[in-house]
């Protein structure tokens, strides 16, 4: 084994490498990872069947596992537990296993048969079986409207969005209609671009283009859905709807007299009418000096039928009176006086 001088020879290494070999205790590399549901996703299945990659160079002692979750501890040989090749499988006992919340797993013990320990693996992910809400609405289901401007704030959410858990709303899936006596009409669009910053949607039906008639049910359709993956049971969708009713407008003026000299009091004025939300009409006020010469034409905004003091070219007029007259497709509906003050 050992040449002249004392030193080794070849044949005398490989002997004594695979003496070493033989005797020492076998490294393995041994560890878990979590691939199904991926560490800290969304899954909405309340069976979850949870899928743990076993990276090991050794084979495992299946009896050395001990598998925790949702408090309670598995073991080889419980009917919840098996492997598939370098795969270890959760298949939960009930189809309800899972509700909403944080889940937990902890693999306590595993080894191989180098008696490799792989250490505690702790692993996270979230269950959300819970669609948006609607947590408030204004108006009201079953209340009554008398402005001639509706304005709906609908402060749609994910349940528990204060908590890890929830997966958040999906905004591209929002879709929101409004149905009244004159049609259904998709107000999607201008809700998502007038949320703020608590996340409340805010629909003017006036600017958004919806039409209705005075005493008209008015039903507020909105379906939305969370983020949980279609691979997870997801998403998770609300559909609801709200009504509320719009009373009659009487012929009127808002502000009368009016004084436009921009201190931020009484410097405009809204004219009210019968019908004034049916935006399928043409409808324009006309106002006319003492003299009926006509001083402007007021077209309608998104704040409704608005008279600043101004005449067709942007000028203050006079004081004194002067008559309005509302025009609905040709036929004059109502009509009045107004006042300008300095």
């Amino acid at each position: 084994m050992f040449q002249k001088g004392g030193v080794m020879s070849l044949k005398g290494l490989v002997f004594l490498a695979i003496i070493l070999l033989t005797t020492l205790p076998a490294y393995s590399q041994l560890s878990a990872t979590l691939f199904d549901p991926p560490e800290s996703s969304y899954t909405a299945c309340t069976d979850q069947t949870i899928k743990i990659l076993i990276t090991h160079t050794l084979d495992i002692v299946p009896d050395s596992l001990v598998f925790r979750i949702g408090g309670r501890v598995y073991r080889w040989g419980d009917p919840e537990l098996s492997l598939s090749y370098d795969t270890l499988i959760f298949t939960p006992p009930r189809t309800d296993f899972f509700s909403s919340g944080v889940v937990t797993i902890i693999i306590d013990s595993i080894f191989d048969v180098g008696g490799n320990y792989s250490g505690v693996d702790t692993f996270v992910f979230f269950v959300d079986t819970d669609p948006p809400i609607i947590r408030g609405s204004s108006p009201g289901n079953g209340s009554r409207v008398g402005s001639p401007v509706v304005r709906i704030t609908i402060a749609l959410r994910d349940a528990y969005d204060d908590q890890p858990f929830a997966s958040g709303l999906d905004m591209s899936s929002v879709n929101i209609t409004l149905t009244t006596s004159l049609g259904t009409y998709d107000v999607t669009s201008y809700a998502l671009s007038h949320v703020d910053s608590a996340g409340d949607f805010h629909i003017n039906a006036l600017e958004a283009g919806v039409a209705m008639r005075d005493e008209d049910s008015v039903t507020v359709t909105v379906t939305a859905s969370d983020n949980v993956d279609t691979s997870h049971c997801g998403p998770n969708t609300l559909s609801a709807q709200f009504t509320f009713y719009v009373t009659p407008v009487q012929c009127r003026v808002t502000r009368n007299p009016i004084t436009p000299n921009g201190d931020g009091f009484n410097d405009v004025t809204s004219f009210e009418f019968s019908n004034i939300r049916n935006t399928t009409k043409n409808i324009e006020v006309l106002i006319y000096d003492r003299i009926e010469r006509l001083v402007r034409t007021v077209k309608v905004s998104a704040e409704g039928f608005i008279w600043d003091g101004m005449d067709e070219n942007g000028n203050p007029v006079p004081q004194g009176v002067y008559i309005y007259v509302v025009i609905v497709d040709g036929d004059a509906v109502c009509s009045g006086t107004i006042s300008v003050a300095k």
